[in-house]
């Protein structure tokens, strides 16, 4: 209770939050560390100054109700009622909107840590970068994994998926250990 209590009183958290939604675009929030449904705020701590963690405030910035999962998270999704999330660790998991049904999709923390950088729910799949590089997708259970696009290059961030077209960014290698120009482009899903 008593870091229930620190986490309410932090100074200025859910109103961080809840400019945050106010100033997005639904489609630059799909993916990111912070999401909303009208009803709750979602959001990672990884980056406001309290213990780790996946919170929900209203969206009227009344105080944090409470931290539902225990892990930071990199990237949120919300599809058919659910949270998809990735942690800093590599799992990909599907929660309840409470936090509660914690489900592990994908898992990749034992042979390639922090692997699985970022998701984005779209048409009941969920689309996800991994090794930074490929982008893959699974359905809301966690099967029927399908591999769309492998790039040579690195930092794949998928920027939005609208119209069954994914739009990503991405940074070429330039020489031994410098990183080159981002780029942008696309992948048409069918």
């Amino acid at each position: 209770i008593a870091q229930e209590d620190k986490i309410k009183n932090s100074e200025g958290i859910a109103t961080i939050a809840t400019s945050t939604i106010e100033n997005s675009e639904q489609e630059a929030i799909n993916g990111s560390a912070i999401v909303g449904n009208g009803k709750w705020i979602y959001f990672s701590s990884a980056n406001i100054g309290v213990p780790l963690g996946l919170y929900r405030a209203r969206p009227q910035g009344e105080t944090l109700v409470r931290n539902i999962y225990p892990n930071s998270v990199t990237s949120i999704s919300i599809m058919n009622n659910r949270l998809y999330c990735t942690d800093y660790g590599g799992t990909i998991l599907s929660l309840a909107m409470d936090g509660t049904d914690i489900r592990i999709l994908e898992d990749s923390s034992f042979n390639s840590p922090n692997s699985l950088s970022q998701l984005y729910c779209y048409n009941s799949r969920v689309y996800f970068v991994k090794d930074w590089k490929s982008l893959l997708s699974m359905n809301e259970q966690g099967e029927d994994l399908q591999e769309h696009l492998t790039l040579s290059s690195t930092n794949l961030v998928i920027t939005a998926i609208e119209d069954d077209i994914v739009y990503y960014t991405f940074t070429e290698a330039a020489n031994e250990g410098a990183v080159g120009p981002v780029k942008a482009s696309s992948y048409d899903l069918n």
